[in-house]
């Protein structure tokens, strides 16, 4: 064992000398190598979790050591986070934005630090936000899809925790709205389960506000039409002849609770008769397109008289025409009660279906008629025309012209009946029928024994023409004109505005030619034919 241990110690110490030499030992100075200063970590001054507030921030520094341990001053640091819109980090300062989660890192060069979790949670409420647009609106229906509007806060990120009370209201287009206009927001969302509005159709916008944060509006919308709820008629029904076919069908109109037409509708219209002894007949079911019932072919059968139409719809208001008066027979359509006619010439006029018509001409020397309700003008003057059937008859006016080509002073009227009460303007009208007239003197009266009419006269402007009137005696008046310039085509030159009559009341009305010249003083009086008019007021 000495021996072992002797060798071990010389070989230790030659392993010594050896060290030495290598060195440079054995009498001169050493440097000793330069310090590593390469960054090897980078700690922050956080880790695990740190939780934020939307809006709050917190700071962090980044701690950069040496693989010695030395702390490297003067690092250039670069900062990131895994998710921006979570939070944003700049020089360590570290901003919560929306609600989520996201990775802070320091790094420097190719090292980096281990990861810090921030987690941003909700802030204050601060305003409102649209989380379902209201859709499917029609007047005075919930809406197909009820509005969502949520609590937010500055940032957007939904409170759950808000519990505040929301009120919507119309932003724009009008009308009202109905329902449960207030809703406690519930995990932060307040839900409209029954609001529903009414108004004109058209665009609409609601408004959401609640206390102490910003509102908003929707989107703007469509307010369509509702349900039916009441009835309307469009086109009032005129009577024809009772038997026949009315003159002008009734159209009937569905609308909503706030009158818009029920253009979704296409609900059935039944017609009937209001109160009256009669029978109506035609297709008095029609059902509605696009919230609207046209009648083609009522007939309401009875004895002559008033009537009135009804009209029903299952589950709306139903409504009630006006009162029509149906005569027996009707010879002669409203544009038809008076005819002027040169003499030879032949007509026709429209007749009201129904029982067997026989004919009567009351001027025979003047006009005739034969069996098919054909008349033909014989001689100058007027005759009146009957058509009866077993229920009552009905009469056309003629006025056969003094000459073919002659001037004619007659009125604007088609017709002989007037409404009572109505006012009527009658226009006097000059119509040279081919001759060329220059001076125009006429008397004009209105003639009766039942009743005082009320009425007022004027001239009617015709260019270059001078017309006067004025008159003469009460109900009596004199029109003249005079021009330059032949008149050679009909010209209103007067105006009578005829107030009212009682019912079942007369009135003539008597245009009167004194004295009808050319430009140059050829006398056309012997060939101008002067008219009147026997008035009945029903």
């Amino acid at each position: 064992m000495s021996t072992l241990n002797r060798s071990c110690r010389e070989l230790a110490a030659v392993a010594s000398v050896l060290t030495t030499l290598a060195c440079g030992g054995g009498g001169g100075g050493t440097t000793p190598p330069p310090p590593d200063n390469t960054p090897a970590t980078v700690t922050l001054s956080a880790s695990g979790t740190v939780n934020l507030t939307s809006g709050n921030t917190t700071t962090v520094t980044a701690n950069v050591l040496t693989r010695d341990g030395r702390a490297v001053t003067g690092a250039s640091v670069t900062w990131a986070s895994s998710n921006a819109q979570v939070a944003t980090v700049q020089s360590g300062l570290i901003t919560a934005i929306l609600a989520g989660t996201t990775a802070i890192t320091a790094s420097v060069g190719s090292v980096s630090s281990t990861p810090l979790t921030v987690v941003t949670t909700p802030g204050s409420p601060a305003q409102l936000a649209i989380r379902t647009q209201p859709g499917g609106a029609t007047v005075g229906a919930i809406f197909g899809t009820p509005p969502v509007v949520e609590i937010r806060d500055a940032a957007g990120n939904v409170v759950p925790t808000a519990v505040l009370a929301v009120t919507a209201a119309i932003g724009s287009g009008g009308g009202a709205i109905q329902g449960t206009t207030t809703a406690n927001a519930v995990a932060g969302a307040a839900t409209f389960t029954d609001i529903r509005m009414t108004g004109t159709t058209g665009q609409r916008t609601l408004a959401f506000a609640a206390p102490g944060v910003a509102g908003t509006s929707s989107a703007s919308f469509l307010l369509a039409p509702g349900s039916p709820a009441s009835l309307t008629i469009s086109r009032q029904p005129v009577g024809g002849a009772v038997g026949t076919t009315l003159l002008t069908q009734p159209i009937v109109q569905l609308r909503d609770v706030s009158g818009n037409v029920s253009t979704g509708s296409n609900a059935t219209v039944t017609a009937g008769l209001a109160g009256f002894t009669g029978t109506i007949g035609g297709t008095v079911a029609v059902p509605a397109v696009a919230g609207i019932a046209t009648f083609t072919n009522l007939t309401v059968s009875g004895q002559p008289g008033n009537y009135a139409l009804t009209f029903a719809s299952t589950g709306v208001l139903g409504i009630t025409a006006g009162t029509m008066n149906l005569p027996a027979i009707i010879f002669g359509l409203s544009t038809e009660k008076v005819q002027l006619m040169d003499a030879g010439a032949s007509t026709t006029v429209g007749l009201s279906s129904g029982s067997t018509t026989s004919y009567l001409t009351r001027a025979a020397s003047r006009v005739t008629i034969d069996n098919a309700g054909r008349f033909t003008a014989r001689a100058e003057g007027q005759g009146w025309l009957v058509a009866s059937n077993m229920l009552g008859a009905d009469s056309v006016l003629t006025i056969i012209t003094r000459a073919a080509n002659g001037p004619v002073l007659r009125t604007n009227l088609p017709t002989y009946v007037l409404s009572p009460g109505a006012t009527t303007p009658i226009d006097l009208v000059l119509d040279p029928r081919g001759s060329s007239v220059g001076v125009l003197t006429a008397i004009v009266s209105l003639n009766t024994q039942s009743f005082s009419p009320q009425y007022s006269i004027g001239t009617l402007s015709i260019p270059g023409v001078q017309v006067s009137a004025n008159e003469t005696n009460p109900g009596v008046f004199r029109f003249s004109l005079v021009t330059t310039t032949p008149i050679t085509t009909p010209v209103s030159l007067g105006r009578i505005v005829l107030s009212s009559g009682p019912a079942n009341s007369r009135l003539i009305l008597t245009l009167t030619a004194l004295e009808v010249t050319t430009t140059n003083g050829v006398d056309l009086l012997t060939s101008t034919t002067s008219t009147f008019y026997p008035l009945v007021f029903r």
